[in-house]
């Protein structure tokens, strides 16, 4: 008797341990267990039959409150729900009361996605764009088919369907193409359409979508500006001849391994030669037949420029000249010094010398030695053009020349052209060699020189 008790106890505890365990476990089911994008069938499913279903939701989830008290207690229930998006938070929570007296809370939940908003950029009605896009999912899905609501968009999926349907592996991307095409002008935004299989139909509803937003901007085709040529000025050509003013030389060199030949109203010539950077020698004369008016002269000499200091030029140098005319022959040594400040576009010359000379006349021999001073300017007024200004005054000649000129000049040549002045406006000066004789008068006469650097 004793055992049969025992047993019948160890019975009742099992059995009521087994039903304590069991009522852990719902006894609900549902089915599709999720929520798809757009209009599902949801059939709730219990054991003991339904009383009446309470249906609460979050925001884009439409479904009927409740369905009622249901007279006839039925093992299941379906209730339409329109899902508008798949966004993790939202679900549908079901309070089930059942015939038995038992009430249980079902959730479901939708179908999550992470959606990326997409943007084509601004592309010229003329020009396309293609976007690389991707479907990313952490299980197996099977995608029918993606298409667009603009008519300018084009959906290329890279891989081909297996029976009439693209795999979306679980953890690999699954890749395709949009591309842009614009044909009318304007900003909006569209939307990729994404359809896959419903991996729990119900209701007929067989497949669900899942939409992709697009921004696309179409704008005015791009017309390169008209392309402009800009031809460089030629650079303003520099006095190649800066290192003389008119006649009077300035304290600047010639350049190291150049020569030079004047002309002076055809009848002299002068040649010079740049032996150093600062050491510039030179040589000339003039003949003239005693047909018209015996004339012999000839002069060779050196300058050396041994201050340059920013515009600041200082130079000295000696002239050896013999002249030769009807009835006078004379012999100079004249040593110079000449200070210039300035640039060889605008440059301003101060020069003093001393000439030790000796006449030789028919009747004598003699020394008239003179101190001689110049001053002269000269200034860029244009492309290739200079005014200048050169005035000296010679001891014991009785005169006082003024040069006025224009020069016109290239990058290798000058032409000087213009007038001589006699300031001292004595019309009886004995003149007879450059810087002494006898004249009857001294008018104004025209300058013409031409000079060339090689």
């Amino acid at each position: 008797m004793t055992n049969i008790r025992l047993l019948i106890l160890t019975l009742l505890a099992l059995f009521f341990c087994v039903e304590a365990f069991a009522q852990t476990f719902p006894r609900t089911k549902v089915y599709p267990s999720v929520l798809y994008r757009g209009e599902n069938l949801l059939t709730f499913s219990r054991p003991g039959g339904i009383e009446r279903i309470e249906i609460a939701s979050t925001r884009y989830i439409i479904a009927d409150k409740s369905t009622g008290f249901l007279s006839d207690c039925p093992d299941s229930v379906s209730i339409d729900v329109v899902a508008r998006s798949v966004t993790m938070s939202d679900q549908i929570t079901a309070t089930v009361h059942g015939c038995d007296g038992k009430v249980e809370t079902v959730f479901v939940a939708v179908n999550p996605w992470t959606i990326k908003h997409e943007f084509s950029g601004e592309v010229p009605l003329d020009r396309d764009t293609c976007l690389a896009l991707r479907i990313e999912s952490t299980r197996m899905l099977y995608l029918d088919s993606i298409t667009s609501t603009h008519e300018d968009f084009k959906v290329t999926i890279r891989k081909p369907p297996t029976d009439g349907s693209y795999v979306v592996v679980g953890n690999i991307p699954f890749r395709y193409d949009l591309c842009y095409t614009p044909t009318r002008l304007g900003y909006g935004t569209d939307t990729i359409l994404i359809h896959f299989a419903r991996e729990q139909p119900s209701g007929g509803h067989t497949s669900y979508t899942i939409a992709k937003p697009v921004t696309w901007s179409a704008v005015e085709p791009y017309v390169p500006e008209p392309e402009i040529t800009i031809v460089p000025e030629e650079p303003r050509p520099i006095d190649p001849t800066a290192f003389r003013n008119v006649v009077l030389p300035t304290a600047r060199s010639q350049e190291e391994g150049t020569w030079w030949y004047g002309n002076y109203a055809l009848a002299g010539h002068l040649f010079g030669y740049g032996a150093t950077d600062r050491l510039t020698v030179m040589a000339g004369g003039s003949y003239i037949p005693d047909f018209i008016a015996r004339l012999a002269l000839g002069t060779i000499g050196g300058k050396y420029e041994f201050v340059r200091r920013g515009d600041l030029s200082v130079a000295g140098g000696m002239q050896v000249a013999f002249s030769s005319v009807t009835d006078s022959d004379i012999r100079t040594i004249a040593p110079y010094g000449i200070a210039s400040y300035g640039t060889d576009r605008s440059r301003v010359t101060l020069a003093l010398g001393y000439g030790f000379k000796q006449h030789t006349i028919p009747t004598e021999v003699f020394d008239r030695n003179a101190i001689v001073f110049g001053l002269g300017g000269s200034t860029e007024i244009g492309r290739g053009w200079k005014l200048n200004a050169e005035l000296a005054a010679i001891e014991s000649s009785g005169i006082l020349p003024l040069l006025l000129t224009g020069r016109r000049f290239g990058e290798s040549w000058a032409i000087d052209f213009g007038l001589g002045f006699n300031l001292a406006g004595d019309s009886d000066v004995d003149f007879d060699t450059f810087l002494s004789g006898k004249a009857e008068s001294l008018p104004i006469i025209p300058y013409l020189s031409g000079m060339w650097v090689f």
